[in-house]
């Protein structure tokens, strides 16, 4: 069993891209302020003086993340896929694809996607090329049957006939 003690070199822990030597270097400053403020708390001076820094540094380093994130954005505008690619790495998101069809079910009949890829992918295409002309087939039934049914028409005279008398009433009840 080997018991022996290794030093880890601080370069080895991986620091977020952001993350320059300055910030680095601005973070040990603050950590050691901290350890100031907590052996001296009655020094009021050193509290307000750590405070400010903590929040300036926390300032700095929201806005190298902004401008980080912007540029690799800016690096990929324009290209949809290396933007999805680069939301994902950002995000520690796994580049898994999930989105295997395993078996299909066309006219009630079911086809292992796997062992006949040819027959899903053509049964798939039929369906997809076709699905507009059925909706707008099922939209144009949709039409005709409510232009069929007898449609009242509305004029400002029966329309006012009608409303009248509820707009009196109301107006009555009020006084």
């Amino acid at each position: 069993m080997d018991l022996s003690i290794r030093k880890l070199n601080s370069k080895s822990n991986r620091l977020k891209n952001w993350m320059t030597s300055g910030l680095l270097c601005s973070v040990r400053k603050k950590q050691e302020l901290s350890l100031k403020t907590k052996k001296h708390p009655n020094n009021i001076r050193l509290i307000q003086y750590f405070k400010k820094y903590r929040n300036k540094l926390n300032y700095v380093i929201k806005m190298a993340k902004i401008n980080y994130f912007n540029d690799q954005f800016q690096s990929v505008s324009g290209d949809p896929k290396n933007t999805w690619k680069l939301i994902k790495n950002l995000t520690n998101k796994p580049n898994t694809n999930n989105d295997i069809i395993k078996r299909l079910n066309y006219n009630g009949n079911i086809i292992d996607a796997q062992k006949e890829p040819l027959t899903a992918s053509n049964h798939l295409n039929k369906f997809f090329s076709t699905i507009g002309q059925n909706l707008a087939k099922n939209i144009n039934k949709c039409f005709d049957e409510v232009s069929d049914e007898s449609t009242p028409v509305i004029n400002f005279n029966n329309l006012f006939l009608t409303m009248w008398p509820v707009v009196l009433i109301k107006l009555m009840s009020k006084f």
